[in-house]
């Protein structure tokens, strides 16, 4: 947050202090409801660039707005991003791996499924993962590293949210 000077500020008591330095934001926070005019411009272009990838009812502002914030509301940058993405989504087969893949027998016994927690304060997934008890060296001695990944990104997306 950039720093803004100011020439005085009066304290609680009454008394004048010169010179002090006070935050003042110079921007909205880029959420929903707290948006900036360039930052709703931003957002429209985006939406109107993505319009053939953003299909599904989740594909709302606020899952728009994740995408601007991660590129500072550089709307080319957020569009290669999620461009890139849905890219991955596709090559990975994300939206068809419940049906299409199996894993490994070893992986499915031994690999740890995470645990939601519940939301974060931004209402977003919290997942525990018990990771420190696997035998890596012995997981991977039947398994690939791309099968453990894919392992993981199958249970990630196999279970429901809440």
């Amino acid at each position: 947050m950039p720093l803004k000077k100011s020439g005085t500020k009066t304290t609680t008591d009454g008394a004048e202090e010169k010179n002090t330095t006070v935050c003042v934001p110079s921007t909205m926070s880029g959420y929903l409801g707290d948006l900036s005019p360039d930052q709703e411009k931003a957002l429209e272009q985006f939406k109107d660039k993505m319009k053939d990838y953003l299909t599904k009812p989740e594909h709302n502002d606020r899952y728009c707005l994740r995408w601007l914030r991660a590129r500072s509301f550089n709307v080319n940058k957020a569009t290669e991003m999620l461009t890139k993405h849905f890219a991955w989504r596709k090559e990975f087969g994300i939206d068809t791996i419940l049906d299409d893949y199996k894993p490994h027998a070893v992986l499915d016994a031994y690999l740890p499924k995470g645990t939601l927690y519940g939301p974060d304060k931004d209402g977003r997934p919290v997942e525990l993962q018990k990771i420190g008890a696997i035998d890596t060296r012995g997981m991977l001695q039947c398994a690939t590293a791309a099968e453990v990944l894919r392992s993981h990104v199958r249970d990630a997306n196999g279970r429901p949210l809440y």
